[in-house]
């Protein structure tokens, strides 16, 4: 039985090397650490004019994404007028959070859902 490998093809994993050190190249380029609140401005400016932005992470349940969200929400909603937040969320919390800013539920509760 022969275990060797073929060292056939050798070439095209250094060619999929060279496009991903251009992928990550690029990464960095367009990333901007955030430290404060001003720091979302240009991705503010950039969503600002469009019909719909689309807000998704990969780390469910991070409360720092969630801090940014909000903050991004925020400028959108108050600076450009933008009139609906769609989210991934268990069921059971957004409905109580739908309920919640349609005025029909736990009014004396704020919008984390404490008394």
């Amino acid at each position: 039985m022969n275990t060797s490998v073929s060292n056939t093809g050798t070439g095209r994993w250094e060619e999929r090397g060279a496009e991903r050190a251009a992928e990550a190249a690029q990464i960095r380029s367009l990333a901007h650490p955030l430290a404060t609140a001003d720091d979302l401005e240009p991705l503010v400016r950039l969503a600002a004019p469009a019909r719909f932005v689309c807000l998704g992470e990969a780390s469910h349940g991070t409360q720092e994404y969630y801090h940014w969200r909000a903050l991004l929400s925020r400028r959108l909603i108050e600076e450009y007028g933008f009139t609906w937040i769609g989210v991934e969320g268990d069921w059971p919390d957004c409905w109580r959070i739908n309920r919640w800013v349609r005025g029909e539920a736990g009014q004396d509760m704020d919008a984390r859902g404490c008394w």
